[in-house]
């Protein structure tokens, strides 16, 4: 009985497939061509479109709305970040400064969308960072809006201190590109 050439090199049919397979050339990435006209790079559709659609409104104007959800941040899970009220923070005080709200803990913006007229909540206290208004579907679209913005914007260099309900003062923000927690006076002080 005579061996065929596999047989003769020792190979079975699966040791010559990953011979095989690893004998394969690389593709290589083919380079572009130029083109005549230079493109311009395309902007996210709502980067600019959100700061003229929402603007800062009278606190009051929020009373009597309620909470409709988290924020959901760009890196997926929230507490994947341990800053992720002052990431939140240095988001929205690029697109909006300071904040116009002063809740008992943490921070608040009343805003109201140009395109709905709803009034929408962005804030952080003990549940985390959130949205709010009244219950209705715009005011839910106007939140979807204002939420994929705020993923598409860096955060800036902010700082914000405020005293929560047991005692202690803390301070947030965004410092040299990096989100910040400090404790300034501990709750025995």
């Amino acid at each position: 009985m005579q061996k065929s050439p596999r047989q003769k090199l020792g190979r079975t049919k699966a040791t010559a497939k990953k011979v095989a397979t690893k004998a394969k050339p690389r593709a290589t990435p083919k380079k572009a061509k130029p083109s005549a006209s230079p493109k311009k790079a395309s902007k996210p559709r709502l980067a600019a479109a959100v700061p003229e659609r929402f603007r800062l409104a009278p606190s009051e104007a929020a009373n009597g709305s309620s909470s409709l959800g988290s924020w959901r941040p760009p890196w997926g899970n929230l507490f994947a970040n341990a800053n992720y009220n002052a990431e939140f923070l240095g988001r929205l005080w690029a697109l909006f400064g300071a904040p116009n709200q002063e809740p008992m803990e943490g921070f608040g913006y009343t805003l109201v969308d140009a395109t709905s007229k709803q009034i929408v909540t962005a804030y952080s206290g003990s549940s985390g960072p959130s949205f709010g208004g009244f219950d209705n579907k715009e005011t839910r679209v106007a939140i979807s809006a204002l939420q994929r913005q705020l993923n598409l914007t860096k955060p800036t260099d902010c700082k914000l201190d405020y005293d929560e309900p047991e005692g202690a003062r803390v301070a947030i923000g965004i410092r040299k590109g990096r989100p910040f927690f400090a404790l300034l006076r501990t709750y025995e002080d």
